[in-house]
């Protein structure tokens, strides 16, 4: 078993709908496919800094106030600066006109930032303390799982296993059985499958806002038959 985790986990994994299996002499192809619904524990909070000025220095001083406060906000709230995760910045010139004629220029500093919270609690306060930190402006707030990669991990090996039930399925109805695996594919083995983009996650949402996450995987998967 051991051996079928590390080869299956060094392999990506697509999310398709499938069309039929193919049973040849010497292999069979299959797919398999298994999904789960976990309560969403993570809020990724994306900002963006933004200040304008007529003097670059002053407004890379008012940057490095602004995320210090930013920072002691995130840290009284128990989240990690390392999981604060910080885009280069971006520096440049927007011009204004006067009756069509150029009237001058100003300075735009801008940084994208994300940050994870771990509760609703912590959310709610994150975003009450924001008021105070009027540069930040809020871009999106999306509801993830932690641990995401290993749930999708152990989602994948489920898929895997229900492959290989139905290969052995089938391979029965010819009077063979399952060898060896002789191929994991990220996209499926010919252009009769169906395919869709990678593997993903759905959020599902009630009145009272996102609640769970849907994580989904299939593999497709050519055994050896003996």
């Amino acid at each position: 078993m051991k051996y079928w985790v590390t080869l299956f986990l060094v392999l990506v994994v697509v999310v398709v709908y499938f069309s039929k299996e193919k049973v040849l002499d010497s292999y069979i192809e299959v797919s398999g496919m298994h999904e789960e619904t976990f309560k969403s524990d993570a809020i990724v909070w994306t900002l963006q800094f933004s200040v304008t000025g007529e003097v670059k220095d002053s407004l890379f001083a008012q940057k490095e106030m602004q995320t210090k406060k930013l920072l002691l906000l995130s840290q009284t709230l128990g989240v990690d600066s390392n999981a604060i995760v910080f885009d280069n910045y971006s520096l440049r010139k927007e011009w204004f006109y006067e009756n069509g004629k150029t009237k001058g220029f100003v300075y735009r500093l801008s940084q994208k930032l994300t940050t994870t919270l771990n509760s609703m609690e912590a959310s709610d306060l994150f975003s009450d303390g924001l008021i105070a930190l009027n540069d930040f402006e809020v871009l999106s707030i999306d509801y993830d799982l932690q641990g995401k990669n290993e749930k999708l991990n152990a989602i994948s090996l489920k898929a895997f296993e229900n492959a290989k039930a139905k290969a052995e399925k089938l391979a029965s109805v010819s009077g063979k059985t399952l060898k060896e695996v002789l191929a994991i594919s990220e996209t499926p083995f010919n252009n009769e499958w169906n395919a869709r983009p990678l593997a993903m996650s759905r959020v599902a949402f009630s009145e009272n806002g996102p609640k769970t996450t849907k994580l989904s995987s299939q593999v497709f998967v050519r055994f050896v038959l003996k």
